[in-house]
Formats: structure tokens, C-alpha cells, sequence
């Protein structure tokens, strides 16, 4: 299971509707159809598994029902038999019904709401620091979006990069740059930033004090925390 360094996640009073529940499924439908010639992949495919509130679902299996609240949840997703359980954020706070698809670009899933049937937007972020940062060494990432945080607070960000054809669960973190002197000399990811006067500059990533996988079901916007000194990170609804 992908580690988080001492992440709390603190729900907010935002008048869930306790009682009722959200329905989750994995459609397997189409499955058959797309690897009809290779039953060696359809098998590998569905390997695939889901543990959201301690209940397991895969294609084929029946539906699994959770109730709502204000606070983040956790889910648990196996890619494939023998892979590491990823550990996804999101937050189930509306008595919707929700279905899993197969993402045949990227060996992975997406997540649709049903009623009618829609793939779920792009998440929100807001990154704060407890600490003072230097200008222009950390960022906050959400999928191929990134931001300098300065100050306290970043102005709220989403993956305005994420190409519709990848899964819609999308990757956060909080990493610190170094500057290279040229894209050669980066030996790991390379950052250009959006600044216009900083065109042809590379960084690349030299700490990564968190990372996680968040899977939004609605237009929710989280804040980040980070204490740069403690190496702590906390997470909640905005």
C-alpha cells in the first residue's frame, strides 16, 4: 500500500445526509467485447479490485452501498493480482450512484455518476504552509498542474492539463524544486513553469514531502496543509 507521511484527514460540517447511502459498481459490460482476441489481458483486467469502507468489489460482483458523511474517505484499489493496493482519497458526501469503468488508454479505471450518466470533474486544491517558504522552491502538483506556493496559501488549483482520455482519479503532491542550468542536467522530472519570465528555465524534483491519488465525486475543493519543519501533512474539505 502507497505510504502518506502522518496524514490526517479532518472532515468539516457541511450537512451530510446521514442515513442514506451511495451505490457503487464496476461495469464489466463492455469487457468481453473489448478483449474477445486476447482473453490472457481480459483475465489481467479483471484482477482488477476495489475495498471502499471495508467492503470489496470487482467486475461481476454486486453493487456495494455506503453511507454518506462530511468527512474524506479512503479507498483501497488492486490494479492487477501481485501489484501494490493504492490508497485513493475521495469523499462520499451525496446518496448518488457511482459506477466504475475500465480506462482503455491506461490500464486503470474511471469513475462515473450516474443520474444521468457523467464522468466526475476535475478536483480543486488549496495548498497552505505552516512555515515560511523560500520563493520559488515548492509546489503543489495536481495531475500535470503545478503551482508555486508563497506566502501562507496558493490560489485554488485543478488539472487543467489532464487529458480526457486518462483515468480521472488524479495524482497531488507537494515537492520541492531545484533549478537546473539546462534540461540536460535534469536528472529527474522536469518542471518548466507557466511565469512568461521564466520561459527556458528546467527544475526538477529534488523532495517530494507528500504524494497521494485523489478521486473526486463532485465539485469539492480540498485544502492541503503542510508543516515543512514537523513533516506533516493534513488534508480536508474546503
Amino acid at each position: 500500500m502507497r505510504a502518506f507521511i502522518c496524514v490526517a484527514l479532518l472532515g468539516l460540517s457541511i450537512l451530510p445526509a446521514y442515513g442514506q447511502y451511495a451505490e457503487f459498481s464496476a461495469d464489466s459490460s463492455k469487457l468481453h467485447l473489448w478483449f474477445q482476441d486476447r482473453p490472457d489481458l481480459l483475465e489481467e483486467v479483471l484482477e482488477m479490485r476495489w475495498i471502499l469502507n471495508g467492503q470489496p468489489l470487482s467486475f461481476g460482483s454486486p453493487a456495494v452501498r455506503i453511507p454518506v458523511d462530511d468527512k474524506l474517505d479512503t479507498l483501497l484499489y488492486l490494479n492487477y493480482a501481485g501489484a501494490t493496493w493504492d490508497t485513493i482519497l475521495c469523499h462520499i458526501s451525496e446518496p448518488r450512484q457511482y459506477r466504475f469503468k475500465y480506462n482503455t488508454c491506461c490500464n486503470a479505471f474511471d469513475v462515473y455518476s450516474l443520474q444521468p450518466e457523467r464522468r466526475i470533474k476535475k478536483p480543486s486544491v488549496i495548498f497552505r504552509t505552516e512555515n515560511q517558504v523560500p520563493p520559488k522552491t515548492w509546489v503543489g502538483t495536481v495531475g500535470l498542474s503545478r503551482t508555486w506556493i508563497s506566502g501562507h496559501q496558493t490560489d485554488t488549483i485543478s488539472a487543467v492539463y489532464w487529458s480526457p482520455m486518462q483515468p480521472n482519479i488524479y495524482p497531488i503532491s507537494i515537492q520541492r524544486l531545484e533549478e537546473c542550468d539546462s534540461h540536460q542536467e535534469c536528472t529527474d522530472l522536469a518542471y518548466i513553469p507557466l511565469d512568461k519570465e521564466e520561459a527556458g528555465m528546467a527544475f526538477q524534483e529534488a523532495e517530494v514531502l507528500w504524494r497521494g491519488l485523489f478521486m473526486p465525486l463532485h465539485e469539492d475543493t480540498i485544502k492541503i496543509n503542510f508543516d515543512l519543519i514537523a513533516k506533516e501533512v493534513s488534508i480536508r474539505l474546503e
